[in-house]
């Protein structure tokens, strides 16, 4: 079976919207004042992702650090405990009895 034939719609140059030229937004800037808004908002946000992410880094740095200088004077006072024995893994082996199919008589 072939596929229907469908016709194919006619392009259109995506230059000749005024949303693209600028002029979609009205007013006599051609949309410029809504632009700078949008990329000052969106700066600002970015900027205070970056300060947010770089205290919580700093903040982390500094449980991490004072963690470890108490784990190090902790252990310097008492060693500490010795691992447990290790215990060997029971080997279960078939049962002896006298017919296995290995065995050629």
């Amino acid at each position: 079976m072939s596929s229907p034939v469908v016709p194919l719609q006619n392009g259109t140059n995506s230059s000749d919207d005024p949303w693209w030229r600028g002029a979609g937004y009205g007013g006599g800037e051609g949309g410029r004042g809504r632009r700078d808004h949008v990329r000052g908002v969106l700066l600002a946000a970015s900027i205070m992702c970056g300060i947010t992410g770089a205290s919580l880094l700093f903040a982390a740095g500094l449980v991490f650090l004072f963690k470890f200088r108490k784990e190090r004077s902790a252990g310097a006072a008492a060693p500490p405990p010795p691992p447990p024995p290790l215990q060997l893994p029971l080997l279960l082996l078939p049962p002896a009895s006298g017919q296995s199919g290995d065995c050629k008589k």
